[in-house]
C-alpha cells in the first residue's frame, strides 16, 4: 500500500470525492488522508468486503493487519455503524496506535430493526473484545493523548458493563465513555 508515501491533501480530497462523493471534511478530522482512511476502514469492517487486487486475490488476515499498520499513523477517529459479530475488535483495531476516538455499534440501525429482539446488540464476546482493545490502547499512548469510546445503541445491560471494569478503572487517557441508548440501570 503506497498510501503512507502520499501526503498531498489535494490527492486525498479528490480520492474522497471520487470514491464516496464527500466534498467537505468534518472539522474533527485532522486531514483528508485521515478522513479517507477512516471511511475506507469503516466500509471494510461494516461490509466485511473481500478487498481484492486487480488479479482478484483475496485479502488475508495478515494482509489486513499490514494495511492497519500502514494507515495507523494517520488514523485518529473511527466510526463503525454496523459491526459483524465475528469481527475481533481487539485483534485488529489494537494495531491502530494513534486512535483517539472510536464509535462502535453492533446493531444495524434501520427502520426494520427490532431493538427488543434477543440477540440484537453486543454479546459478551464482543464486549470483552472492545474492553480488551480499550485496555491495550492504554499502554500505547501518553496520558495527554485523550481517548473517547462510544458504544451507543448496543443493548448493553448491567452485566455487560462489568466487562469494562478493569479497562476503564484508572485509565490514563480515557476522557469520555458513552453508553447512551443502552439497557443500563443505576446498578450498572
Amino acid at each position: 500500500m503506497l498510501a503512507k508515501h502520499v501526503d498531498s491533501e489535494v490527492y486525498w480530497r479528490n480520492a474522497c470525492e471520487k470514491r464516496w462523493g464527500v466534498v467537505k471534511k468534518p472539522a474533527e478530522q485532522v486531514s483528508w488522508k485521515s478522513y479517507f482512511m477512516s471511511i475506507y476502514l469503516q466500509h471494510y469492517i461494516e461490509n466485511l468486503e473481500v478487498v481484492t487486487s486487480d488479479q482478484d486475490i483475496e485479502l488475508t488476515s495478515s494482509d489486513f493487519s499490514d494495511i492497519l499498520r500502514t494507515i495507523s499513523p494517520c488514523l485518529f477517529r473511527l466510526r463503525i455503524d454496523s459491526v459483524k459479530t465475528d469481527f475481533d475488535m481487539n485483534e485488529y483495531l489494537g494495531l491502530l496506535t494513534k486512535l483517539k476516538h472510536l464509535r462502535v455499534t453492533y446493531v444495524k440501525k434501520d427502520a426494520k430493526t427490532d431493538f427488543t429482539a434477543h440477540g440484537a446488540g453486543m454479546r459478551t464476546a464482543e464486549l470483552r473484545s472492545v474492553s480488551l482493545l480499550l485496555y491495550s490502547l492504554r499502554e500505547l499512548v501518553p496520558s495527554t493523548d485523550k481517548k473517547s469510546l462510544e458504544l451507543v445503541c448496543n443493548k448493553i445491560d448491567d452485566d455487560g458493563t462489568k466487562e469494562f471494569d478493569k479497562s476503564v478503572q484508572n485509565h490514563p487517557a480515557l476522557e469520555e465513555l458513552n453508553f447512551s441508548h443502552n439497557s443500563i440501570s443505576n446498578i450498572g
